[in-house]
């Protein structure tokens, strides 16, 4: 039982860090985003701090570590696009309040109004969607434009990317710790 317990006060502490994690980098990313790198580096932290909690909580199986950072990475992915959500919702109360517009409802609603036209979702999928749909302009093949394919493509690279970091990170730091490999049951796949 107390494994138990231990596994679900490191999953909080993880959540509530990595959330913390995954928000400033979305605040870091508001003006430039160096595609590859946000997540490569989100990876990595979240990595390190899922691998160093579980060895000060002592767990030990790979599962154990493998929930942890996977938790600690969907906390800080979450995080991050929900603060580029915010930064969306901002962006359209400022065009609305430069053009003048005047409105009683919310910054939220107003948001979802261009994503419901734009997509016809509204909400966080409407955003998802109007992201991949907006495309990305890649340096490197300048043909492509601005393609939606490659954003969706990009996106799910960079996913998996980050997440790879994070899972070989938390578990490099707990078979680095000393005397502290994983233990049996759990091979070093």
């Amino acid at each position: 039982m107390t494994r138990v317990l231990r596994l679900a006060a490191v999953l909080g502490v993880t959540a509530l860090l990595a959330l913390g994690l995954g928000h400033v980098f979305g605040h870091l990313t508001r003006v430039v985003y160096p595609i590859f790198l946000v997540p490569i580096a989100m990876g990595a932290l979240a990595g390190l701090l899922a691998g160093f909690l579980a060895h000060f909580a002592g767990l030990r199986t790979r599962t154990a570590v493998v929930v942890v950072a996977l938790f600690g990475w969907i906390a800080a992915v979450a995080a991050f696009h929900r603060a580029e959500r915010r930064a969306f919702v901002e962006l359209q109360a400022h065009l609305a309040a430069a053009e003048g517009v005047v409105t009683t409802e919310s910054p939220e609603a107003s948001a979802d109004r261009v994503l419901i036209r734009a997509t016809g979702h509204e909400g966080f999928l409407g955003f998802a969607i109007f992201r991949v749909q907006s495309g990305v302009g890649l340096r490197l093949w300048p043909g492509l434009g601005r393609s939606a394919w490659a954003g969706g493509l990009v996106w799910a690279a960079e996913l998996a990317l980050g997440l790879s970091v994070c899972l070989s990170l938390a578990l490099r730091v707990i078979r680095a710790q000393p005397g502290a490999g994983l233990t049996a049951g759990s091979a070093n796949r």
